[in-house]
């Protein structure tokens, strides 16, 4: 079937035209002008096209399995509100840099924390986040 169907095609354009002259081939069977420099170029943007598609698909495909739930205990505030008790933000701030992927600055900064004077939350909280880290 696919033969039949590309023997027709080639019976009826001249296929070896499309091949040398494409300019040639569009102004005798289409009755189109476009130059050679023109179809070109719009191959090209199609390619182009094509390949944005492919790479934004794997795009998508890698970010999904990369998500990975962050614990409620790592995450900031949960109002999301910037808390006045500046240890606090120091701990939500070395969650951030965790998030970022900048591990050695949140260990240094939560290493910090520890030599102060904090409450039993703040403590759980940092050891549970240095834990984290360590894994």
């Amino acid at each position: 079937m696919l033969k039949e169907s590309l023997k027709n095609l080639q019976s009826s354009y001249d296929i070896q035209l499309l091949l040398i002259d494409p300019s040639l081939f569009f102004y005798r069977y289409f009755d189109i002008e476009v130059s050679n420099v023109e179809i070109s170029v719009i191959l090209g943007l199609f390619f182009l096209f094509i390949i944005q598609l492919k790479i934004k698909h794997n795009n998508q495909k890698f970010s999904k399995s990369q998500k990975q739930e962050i614990p409620s205990s790592l995450k900031l505030d949960e109002k999301n509100e910037i808390s006045s008790d500046p240890v606090t933000q120091k701990i939500d701030l070395a969650i951030a840099y965790m998030n970022m992927g900048s591990i050695r600055k949140s260990k240094l900064l939560l290493g910090k924390l520890k030599k102060l004077k904090l409450t039993k939350k703040q403590i759980k909280r940092i050891d549970f986040i240095l834990t984290d880290l360590n894994k």
